[in-house]
Protein backbone atom coordinates (compact mmCIF):
# COMPACT_ATOMS: atom_id res chain seq x y z
CA UNK A 1 0.00 0.00 0.00
CA UNK A 2 2.62 2.09 0.88
CA UNK A 3 4.43 1.84 -2.39
CA UNK A 4 1.01 2.73 -4.30
CA UNK A 5 0.28 6.15 -2.36
CA UNK A 6 4.11 6.69 -3.18
CA UNK A 7 3.33 5.89 -6.96
CA UNK A 8 0.16 8.40 -6.56
CA UNK A 9 2.27 11.05 -4.74
CA UNK A 10 5.20 10.55 -7.67
CA UNK A 11 2.23 10.87 -10.49
CA UNK A 12 0.80 14.12 -8.89
CA UNK A 13 4.35 16.11 -8.49
CA UNK A 14 4.72 14.98 -11.75
CA UNK A 15 1.63 16.09 -13.62
CA UNK A 16 1.68 19.47 -12.11
CA UNK A 17 4.43 20.60 -14.34
CA UNK A 18 1.49 21.04 -16.78
CA UNK A 19 -1.06 21.87 -14.79
CA UNK A 20 -1.83 25.17 -16.41
CA UNK A 21 -0.74 28.80 -17.34
CA UNK A 22 -0.73 29.56 -13.67
CA UNK A 23 2.25 27.27 -12.58
CA UNK A 24 4.24 29.10 -15.36
CA UNK A 25 4.48 32.75 -13.30
CA UNK A 26 5.12 31.71 -9.79
CA UNK A 27 8.79 31.62 -8.28
CA UNK A 28 9.71 29.79 -11.48
CA UNK A 29 10.11 33.76 -12.41
CA UNK A 30 11.85 35.25 -9.77
CA UNK A 31 12.80 39.40 -9.38
CA UNK A 32 8.57 39.76 -11.25
CA UNK A 33 10.17 38.89 -14.95
CA UNK A 34 7.49 38.62 -17.45
CA UNK A 35 6.93 35.57 -19.69
CA UNK A 36 4.55 37.58 -22.00
CA UNK A 37 5.59 37.61 -25.38
CA UNK A 38 8.54 35.49 -25.07
CA UNK A 39 9.28 32.27 -27.27
CA UNK A 40 9.68 28.84 -26.24
CA UNK A 41 13.04 27.81 -26.77
CA UNK A 42 14.46 26.93 -30.12
CA UNK A 43 14.35 22.96 -30.00
CA UNK A 44 10.75 23.02 -28.65
CA UNK A 45 9.14 22.01 -31.85
CA UNK A 46 6.03 19.47 -32.44
CA UNK A 47 7.50 15.46 -31.94
CA UNK A 48 10.49 17.07 -29.36
CA UNK A 49 10.17 14.85 -26.07
CA UNK A 50 11.81 15.29 -22.80
CA UNK A 51 12.07 12.94 -20.54
CA UNK A 52 13.03 13.28 -17.01
CA UNK A 53 13.95 10.66 -13.58
CA UNK A 54 11.59 12.33 -10.66
CA UNK A 55 11.12 10.49 -7.12
CA UNK A 56 8.70 11.46 -3.96
CA UNK A 57 8.93 10.50 -0.52
CA UNK A 58 6.41 11.50 2.48
CA UNK A 59 8.60 10.86 5.34
CA UNK A 60 6.69 10.57 8.61
CA UNK A 61 7.71 13.30 10.92
CA UNK A 62 5.69 11.56 14.51
CA UNK A 63 5.04 7.91 15.87
CA UNK A 64 1.41 8.79 15.66
CA UNK A 65 -1.42 11.16 14.35
CA UNK A 66 -4.38 12.21 15.43
CA UNK A 67 -7.24 12.14 13.12
CA UNK A 68 -10.49 13.89 13.61
CA UNK A 69 -13.38 11.33 13.79
CA UNK A 70 -16.61 11.76 15.53
CA UNK A 71 -16.37 8.42 17.02
CA UNK A 72 -13.20 8.60 18.20
CA UNK A 73 -12.31 8.19 22.09
CA UNK A 74 -10.28 11.60 22.45
CA UNK A 75 -11.76 15.34 22.50
CA UNK A 76 -10.56 18.11 22.56
CA UNK A 77 -11.61 19.78 25.51
CA UNK A 78 -11.99 23.66 24.17
CA UNK A 79 -13.56 22.40 20.62
CA UNK A 80 -15.32 19.20 21.44
CA UNK A 81 -13.77 17.36 18.94
CA UNK A 82 -13.51 14.15 18.90
CA UNK A 83 -10.10 12.27 17.02
CA UNK A 84 -8.56 9.05 16.98
CA UNK A 85 -5.21 8.25 17.51
CA UNK A 86 -3.40 6.23 14.74
CA UNK A 87 -0.74 4.57 17.30
CA UNK A 88 -4.50 2.77 18.41
CA UNK A 89 -5.82 1.72 15.19
CA UNK A 90 -2.54 0.78 13.46
CA UNK A 91 -2.90 3.51 10.53
CA UNK A 92 -0.07 4.78 8.61
CA UNK A 93 1.56 7.83 9.52
CA UNK A 94 2.00 8.83 5.88
CA UNK A 95 5.03 7.16 5.22
CA UNK A 96 5.32 6.16 1.46
CA UNK A 97 8.03 6.98 -1.66
CA UNK A 98 8.07 6.40 -5.45
CA UNK A 99 10.03 6.93 -8.32
CA UNK A 100 9.59 6.80 -12.34
CA UNK A 101 9.95 8.59 -15.41
CA UNK A 102 7.85 11.48 -17.19
CA UNK A 103 8.04 12.04 -20.71
CA UNK A 104 6.61 15.85 -21.87
CA UNK A 105 5.63 15.50 -25.83
CA UNK A 106 5.05 18.73 -28.01
CA UNK A 107 1.95 18.58 -29.63
CA UNK A 108 2.12 22.27 -31.32
CA UNK A 109 3.85 25.60 -31.65
CA UNK A 110 1.11 28.25 -31.76
CA UNK A 111 2.90 31.98 -31.64
CA UNK A 112 4.34 31.80 -28.19
CA UNK A 113 2.27 29.16 -26.88
CA UNK A 114 2.90 25.65 -26.76
CA UNK A 115 0.74 22.68 -26.46
CA UNK A 116 2.04 19.74 -24.42
CA UNK A 117 0.79 15.96 -23.56
CA UNK A 118 2.20 14.08 -20.46
CA UNK A 119 3.09 10.33 -19.84
CA UNK A 120 4.30 9.20 -16.43
CA UNK A 121 5.89 5.77 -15.66
CA UNK A 122 5.70 4.81 -11.71
CA UNK A 123 8.66 2.18 -11.60
CA UNK A 124 7.75 -0.71 -10.16
CA UNK A 125 10.91 -2.25 -7.92
CA UNK A 126 9.49 -5.40 -6.94
CA UNK A 127 8.88 -6.42 -10.59
CA UNK A 128 11.01 -4.12 -12.57
CA UNK A 129 8.36 -3.50 -14.76
CA UNK A 130 7.01 0.54 -15.62
CA UNK A 131 3.55 1.19 -14.13
CA UNK A 132 1.47 3.41 -16.56
CA UNK A 133 0.23 6.59 -14.68
CA UNK A 134 -2.69 9.03 -15.93
CA UNK A 135 -2.02 11.12 -18.91
CA UNK A 136 -2.34 14.82 -18.55
CA UNK A 137 -1.89 17.88 -21.20
CA UNK A 138 -3.07 21.28 -22.10
CA UNK A 139 -2.21 24.48 -24.11
CA UNK A 140 0.69 26.77 -22.01
CA UNK A 141 2.45 30.16 -22.69
CA UNK A 142 5.34 28.28 -23.91
CA UNK A 143 8.63 31.25 -22.33
CA UNK A 144 8.60 29.43 -19.13
CA UNK A 145 7.13 26.25 -17.62
CA UNK A 146 7.45 24.79 -14.50
CA UNK A 147 9.40 22.00 -14.05
CA UNK A 148 9.98 21.69 -17.84
CA UNK A 149 12.45 24.83 -18.73
CA UNK A 150 12.80 28.79 -18.86
CA UNK A 151 13.86 30.61 -22.18
CA UNK A 152 17.36 31.52 -22.22
CA UNK A 153 16.87 34.97 -22.54
CA UNK A 154 14.99 34.90 -19.38
CA UNK A 155 17.71 33.05 -17.84
CA UNK A 156 20.26 35.89 -18.95
CA UNK A 157 17.77 38.45 -17.49
CA UNK A 158 18.41 37.04 -14.10
CA UNK A 159 20.97 38.11 -11.57
CA UNK A 160 23.11 36.36 -9.16
CA UNK A 161 22.03 37.48 -5.36
CA UNK A 162 19.32 37.38 -3.96
CA UNK A 163 16.02 38.76 -5.21
CA UNK A 164 12.87 38.63 -2.67
CA UNK A 165 14.45 35.95 -0.70
CA UNK A 166 15.37 33.69 -3.66
CA UNK A 167 18.98 33.14 -4.23
CA UNK A 168 20.11 32.99 -7.95
CA UNK A 169 23.38 30.89 -8.61
CA UNK A 170 25.35 30.62 -11.64
CA UNK A 171 28.54 27.55 -12.22
CA UNK A 172 29.03 24.42 -14.17
CA UNK A 173 26.66 21.33 -13.16
CA UNK A 174 27.81 18.00 -14.12
CA UNK A 175 24.78 15.61 -14.78
CA UNK A 176 25.15 12.26 -16.23
CA UNK A 177 28.64 12.64 -17.75
CA UNK A 178 27.87 16.44 -19.42
CA UNK A 179 28.84 19.32 -17.65
CA UNK A 180 26.50 22.32 -18.32
CA UNK A 181 26.64 25.85 -17.88
CA UNK A 182 24.22 26.57 -15.45
CA UNK A 183 21.81 28.84 -13.29
CA UNK A 184 20.16 27.67 -10.38
CA UNK A 185 17.05 29.60 -8.63
CA UNK A 186 16.99 28.46 -4.48
CA UNK A 187 14.56 29.22 -1.76
CA UNK A 188 16.33 28.46 1.57
CA UNK A 189 13.41 28.94 3.50
CA UNK A 190 13.28 25.99 6.01
CA UNK A 191 10.34 23.71 5.56
CA UNK A 192 9.88 24.87 2.04
CA UNK A 193 13.42 24.91 0.44
CA UNK A 194 13.41 24.33 -3.20
CA UNK A 195 15.95 24.48 -5.85
CA UNK A 196 15.33 24.81 -9.75
CA UNK A 197 18.74 24.58 -12.11
CA UNK A 198 18.60 25.18 -15.59
CA UNK A 199 20.76 24.87 -18.54
CA UNK A 200 21.61 28.27 -19.77
CA UNK A 201 21.92 26.90 -23.76
CA UNK A 202 18.81 24.86 -23.99
CA UNK A 203 16.67 26.36 -20.64
CA UNK A 204 15.67 22.95 -19.85
CA UNK A 205 15.55 22.36 -16.76
CA UNK A 206 18.71 19.97 -15.14
CA UNK A 207 17.46 19.34 -11.58
CA UNK A 208 14.78 20.36 -9.46
CA UNK A 209 14.95 19.59 -5.65
CA UNK A 210 12.16 20.22 -2.60
CA UNK A 211 11.60 19.63 0.75
CA UNK A 212 8.22 20.76 1.95
CA UNK A 213 8.14 20.03 6.07
CA UNK A 214 4.62 18.61 6.98
CA UNK A 215 1.71 20.92 8.95
CA UNK A 216 2.05 21.37 12.61
CA UNK A 217 -1.65 19.65 14.41
CA UNK A 218 -3.18 21.98 16.23
CA UNK A 219 -4.23 19.43 18.73
CA UNK A 220 -1.98 17.12 21.03
CA UNK A 221 -2.59 14.48 23.60
CA UNK A 222 -2.45 15.29 27.29
CA UNK A 223 1.54 15.62 28.08
CA UNK A 224 2.45 15.11 24.78
CA UNK A 225 4.02 17.46 22.20
CA UNK A 226 1.62 18.47 18.75
CA UNK A 227 2.94 15.86 15.95
CA UNK A 228 3.68 17.01 12.26
CA UNK A 229 2.27 15.60 9.34
CA UNK A 230 4.70 13.91 6.57
CA UNK A 231 7.06 15.98 5.00
CA UNK A 232 7.28 15.67 1.26
CA UNK A 233 10.25 15.59 -0.30
CA UNK A 234 10.88 15.08 -4.35
CA UNK A 235 13.94 15.24 -7.08
CA UNK A 236 13.98 15.65 -10.35
CA UNK A 237 16.77 15.22 -13.07
CA UNK A 238 16.83 15.70 -16.59
CA UNK A 239 17.53 12.73 -18.80
CA UNK A 240 17.48 13.54 -22.57
CA UNK A 241 15.85 15.57 -25.12
CA UNK A 242 14.87 14.00 -28.68
CA UNK A 243 13.58 14.96 -31.91
CA UNK A 244 10.42 11.98 -32.49
CA UNK A 245 9.71 11.07 -36.52
CA UNK A 246 6.80 9.30 -36.56
CA UNK A 247 4.52 9.73 -39.00
CA UNK A 248 1.60 11.63 -38.40
CA UNK A 249 3.67 14.57 -35.66
CA UNK A 250 2.55 17.71 -36.58
CA UNK A 251 -0.80 16.89 -39.33
CA UNK A 252 -3.55 18.72 -39.44
CA UNK A 253 -6.54 17.42 -37.17
CA UNK A 254 -9.18 15.61 -39.55
CA UNK A 255 -12.64 17.71 -40.12
CA UNK A 256 -14.42 15.77 -38.30
CA UNK A 257 -12.47 16.65 -34.79
CA UNK A 258 -13.83 20.36 -34.85
CA UNK A 259 -17.68 19.51 -35.51
CA UNK A 260 -17.66 16.63 -33.03
CA UNK A 261 -18.37 17.12 -29.19
CA UNK A 262 -16.84 13.43 -28.31
CA UNK A 263 -16.29 9.62 -29.19
CA UNK A 264 -18.30 6.81 -27.31
CA UNK A 265 -16.41 3.41 -26.86
CA UNK A 266 -17.95 0.37 -25.31
CA UNK A 267 -16.44 -3.28 -24.58
CA UNK A 268 -15.30 -5.42 -21.54
CA UNK A 269 -13.28 -5.67 -18.56
CA UNK A 270 -10.91 -8.87 -17.71
CA UNK A 271 -9.20 -9.65 -15.06
CA UNK A 272 -7.21 -12.85 -14.37
CA UNK A 273 -5.36 -13.26 -11.16
CA UNK A 274 -1.44 -13.11 -12.34
CA UNK A 275 -0.34 -15.43 -9.42
CA UNK A 276 -2.50 -17.98 -9.99
CA UNK A 277 -4.25 -18.04 -13.98
CA UNK A 278 -5.73 -21.34 -13.46
CA UNK A 279 -8.55 -19.95 -10.93
CA UNK A 280 -10.47 -18.56 -13.89
CA UNK A 281 -11.07 -14.88 -14.99
CA UNK A 282 -13.77 -12.34 -14.40
CA UNK A 283 -15.20 -10.06 -17.36
CA UNK A 284 -17.35 -6.68 -16.34
CA UNK A 285 -19.06 -4.01 -18.92
CA UNK A 286 -16.85 -0.85 -19.27
CA UNK A 287 -17.74 1.81 -21.25
CA UNK A 288 -15.50 5.46 -22.19
CA UNK A 289 -16.94 9.00 -22.98
CA UNK A 290 -14.40 11.04 -24.44
CA UNK A 291 -14.88 14.54 -24.58
CA UNK A 292 -13.32 16.96 -26.61
CA UNK A 293 -12.93 20.55 -24.32
CA UNK A 294 -10.64 22.83 -27.01
CA UNK A 295 -9.39 22.09 -30.63
CA UNK A 296 -6.57 23.50 -32.46
CA UNK A 297 -5.55 23.05 -35.88
CA UNK A 298 -3.79 19.77 -35.16
CA UNK A 299 -4.80 19.15 -31.65
CA UNK A 300 -7.79 18.70 -29.17
CA UNK A 301 -7.84 18.22 -25.90
CA UNK A 302 -10.38 15.98 -24.31
CA UNK A 303 -11.66 14.67 -20.86
CA UNK A 304 -12.01 10.95 -20.40
CA UNK A 305 -14.83 9.45 -18.29
CA UNK A 306 -14.68 5.48 -18.07
CA UNK A 307 -17.30 3.77 -16.05
CA UNK A 308 -16.57 0.05 -15.35
CA UNK A 309 -19.81 -2.04 -13.70
CA UNK A 310 -18.52 -4.19 -10.59
CA UNK A 311 -20.95 -6.97 -9.96
CA UNK A 312 -23.94 -3.93 -10.97
CA UNK A 313 -22.07 -1.15 -9.26
CA UNK A 314 -20.72 1.42 -11.35
CA UNK A 315 -17.35 2.66 -10.52
CA UNK A 316 -16.46 5.61 -12.92
CA UNK A 317 -13.19 7.03 -13.61
CA UNK A 318 -11.99 10.64 -14.76
CA UNK A 319 -8.50 12.19 -16.77
CA UNK A 320 -8.03 14.52 -19.31
CA UNK A 321 -4.77 14.72 -22.31
CA UNK A 322 -4.80 15.68 -25.56
CA UNK A 323 -5.05 13.97 -29.28
CA UNK A 324 -3.35 14.62 -32.49
CA UNK A 325 -1.97 13.12 -35.16
CA UNK A 326 -0.38 10.18 -33.50
CA UNK A 327 -3.48 9.14 -31.21
CA UNK A 328 -4.76 8.25 -28.79
CA UNK A 329 -7.98 8.73 -30.30
CA UNK A 330 -7.45 9.34 -34.02
CA UNK A 331 -4.52 9.45 -36.52
CA UNK A 332 -3.30 11.40 -39.58
CA UNK A 333 -5.23 9.81 -41.82
CA UNK A 334 -2.03 9.93 -44.47
CA UNK A 335 0.16 8.54 -42.63
CA UNK A 336 -2.21 5.46 -41.89
CA UNK A 337 -2.91 4.96 -45.80
CA UNK A 338 1.31 4.65 -46.11
CA UNK A 339 1.85 2.23 -43.06
CA UNK A 340 2.67 -1.97 -44.17
CA UNK A 341 2.23 -4.63 -41.66
CA UNK A 342 5.67 -5.00 -39.21
CA UNK A 343 6.66 -1.23 -39.99
CA UNK A 344 8.79 0.23 -36.72
CA UNK A 345 7.71 3.93 -35.80
CA UNK A 346 9.80 4.43 -32.58
CA UNK A 347 11.46 2.92 -30.00
CA UNK A 348 11.71 5.08 -27.01
CA UNK A 349 15.66 4.85 -25.50
CA UNK A 350 14.45 5.47 -21.71
CA UNK A 351 11.55 3.74 -21.54
CA UNK A 352 12.24 1.29 -24.33
CA UNK A 353 8.74 1.67 -25.33
CA UNK A 354 8.49 0.15 -29.26
CA UNK A 355 5.80 1.64 -31.62
CA UNK A 356 4.83 -0.49 -34.71
CA UNK A 357 2.65 -1.39 -37.52
CA UNK A 358 0.99 -5.12 -36.19
CA UNK A 359 -1.75 -4.82 -38.98
CA UNK A 360 -2.91 -3.21 -42.53
CA UNK A 361 -5.83 -4.84 -43.37
CA UNK A 362 -10.20 -4.47 -43.03
CA UNK A 363 -12.22 -3.66 -40.20
CA UNK A 364 -16.09 -3.30 -40.95
CA UNK A 365 -16.18 0.00 -41.85
CA UNK A 366 -13.49 -0.61 -44.49
CA UNK A 367 -9.32 -0.31 -44.77
CA UNK A 368 -7.65 0.10 -41.26
CA UNK A 369 -4.53 -0.02 -39.14
CA UNK A 370 -3.68 -1.88 -36.26
CA UNK A 371 -0.40 -0.08 -34.16
CA UNK A 372 0.86 -1.66 -31.34
CA UNK A 373 2.53 -0.15 -28.15
CA UNK A 374 4.84 -2.26 -25.75
CA UNK A 375 6.64 -1.52 -22.86
CA UNK A 376 8.04 -4.40 -20.14
CA UNK A 377 4.58 -5.78 -18.32
CA UNK A 378 2.13 -3.59 -20.73
CA UNK A 379 0.98 -3.96 -24.56
CA UNK A 380 -1.75 -1.81 -26.12
CA UNK A 381 -3.34 -1.91 -29.65
CA UNK A 382 -5.37 0.22 -31.54
CA UNK A 383 -6.72 0.35 -34.65
CA UNK A 384 -8.00 3.47 -36.65
CA UNK A 385 -9.91 3.48 -39.57
CA UNK A 386 -7.69 4.74 -42.70
CA UNK A 387 -10.53 6.70 -44.20
CA UNK A 388 -11.15 9.06 -40.82
CA UNK A 389 -8.17 8.28 -39.03
CA UNK A 390 -10.88 7.77 -36.12
CA UNK A 391 -9.73 4.89 -33.31
CA UNK A 392 -12.19 2.30 -33.95
CA UNK A 393 -10.96 0.13 -31.60
CA UNK A 394 -8.40 -0.53 -28.56
CA UNK A 395 -7.09 -3.68 -26.66
CA UNK A 396 -4.41 -2.87 -23.60
CA UNK A 397 -3.24 -5.91 -21.27
CA UNK A 398 -1.25 -5.41 -18.18
CA UNK A 399 0.12 -8.45 -17.61
CA UNK A 400 1.36 -7.55 -13.42
CA UNK A 401 -2.28 -6.88 -12.19
CA UNK A 402 -4.21 -9.21 -15.06
CA UNK A 403 -5.98 -6.45 -16.20
CA UNK A 404 -7.18 -6.56 -20.47
CA UNK A 405 -9.16 -4.29 -21.40
CA UNK A 406 -11.02 -4.12 -24.77
CA UNK A 407 -13.14 -0.73 -26.34
CA UNK A 408 -15.05 -0.29 -29.79
CA UNK A 409 -16.00 2.86 -31.22
CA UNK A 410 -20.04 3.05 -30.87
CA UNK A 411 -20.49 5.16 -33.60
CA UNK A 412 -18.33 7.20 -36.15
CA UNK A 413 -17.88 10.96 -36.16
Amino acid sequence: MARLIGLLILATIMASAVAGPAAAQGTLVPGGLDITGVAPPSWVQPGARVTFYSAAAAVAQSSYQLIEDPAGPWQDPVTGKRYRNTADTGESVGGASGDGVSQVDVVAVEGNDVVLSMATYGIDRATNTLAVLPSSGTKLPGGAIDGLWMAPELLAQLQTGSLGGLLVLRGDYPLNGTTYQAISVVNPTPGAYSSRTYDTVTGVLLASTANTAGATSPVQLPGQGATRAASQLTISRFVSIRQRTIPGIGSAAPTWVARTSGLSYAGQYRWTNPLDPSSGSFSYPMTADVRFTATGPTWATFGLHTVLELGGVPSPSDSAAVSSGTGPYWWDPTALAGFTTGQALDTDPVTTMTTSVTDVGQSEVGPAVTITTQIPGTSGRSTYDVATGVLLGQAISVASSGADVVLGLQRLP
